[in-house]
């Protein structure tokens, strides 16, 4: 038995939204020094870049900085999403076949 003979494309969607809200809300807090540790320290980063920066560069430099903060956010949002909804729906089929 596959998890699409349970769902539907749609609600097997629905259900990976909910799954990954769940995890963003728990994954943005650094509760311990772990986490803090593997925390990506972007906008730190991004001041320190910008004060060494020549003022006549640094709104450009800063616009860069901001499109890669935006397309490295795009990334792992992607490989998140991919790697939660497989993780997810595999995680699904196994407690389905166990059941049977």
């Amino acid at each position: 038995m596959k998890i699409n003979d349970i769902f539907n494309d749609e609600e097997s969607k629905n259900l990976l939204e909910k799954w990954l809200e769940f995890r963003e809300e728990d994954l943005c807090h650094l509760t311990c020094d772990e986490d803090r540790k593997h925390h990506i320290y972007f906008e730190e980063i991004s001041e320190k870049i910008l004060k060494c920066i020549p003022k006549g560069n640094r709104i450009y430099v800063q616009k860069q900085l901001q499109l890669l903060d935006k397309n490295f956010m795009d990334y792992i949002t992607y490989w998140n999403a991919k790697y939660y909804r497989n993780g997810l729906r595999d995680g699904v089929e196994l407690i389905i076949n166990l059941k049977l």
